[in-house]
């Protein structure tokens, strides 16, 4: 089924799956895979909120100069938005996710933020992300704890 058909607009409301297998998908579509960098863009935006792009590009291509970081972010959020539609968007150069995305919680409780994919590329995001989830197993566990 193609993205724009009557069963699912261009405007239909976007779903994230960021736990567990990284996926996209729209309201009437079924899930999409998301490209390791995209669904590392995506989580920090959904975590931490709007972000200059080029923080984000520092933490997803720390190892080149600051141009062709911010190049590779350029490209990445073009294929995203070809893939997805507007996912991401820029203001004055701040990111931030879209209006109406959705994401969905972790299913079943306790999957790991971005589980299986790696980022031994990106040292920084990579401890921001073991902290994420570090962060999560313990309020799942105090959550488990107090039931």
């Amino acid at each position: 089924m193609s993205l724009t058909s009557p069963a699912n607009p261009p405007d239909a409301p976007r779903q994230l799956r960021l736990h567990g297998a990284a996926a996209w998908w729209r309201s009437a579509g079924e899930p999409q895979a998301l490209e390791r960098k995209h669904a590392a863009m995506l989580a920090w935006l959904w975590l931490e909120g709007p972000t200059p792009r080029s923080r984000l590009a520092g933490l997803l291509w720390p190892e080149v100069g600051e141009d062709r970081a911010r190049g590779n972010l350029r490209q990445r959020l073009l294929k995203l938005r070809q893939d997805a539609g507007d996912l991401v968007v820029d203001a004055a150069g701040v990111l931030s996710l879209a209006p109406g995305v959705a994401v969905q919680p972790p299913d079943p409780p306790g999957t790991p933020l971005l589980q299986a994919l790696e980022f031994d590329d990106c040292e920084a995001f990579t401890r921001w992300l073991e902290g994420r989830r570090d962060s999560e197993r313990e309020r799942c566990k105090r959550e488990w704890l107090a039931e």
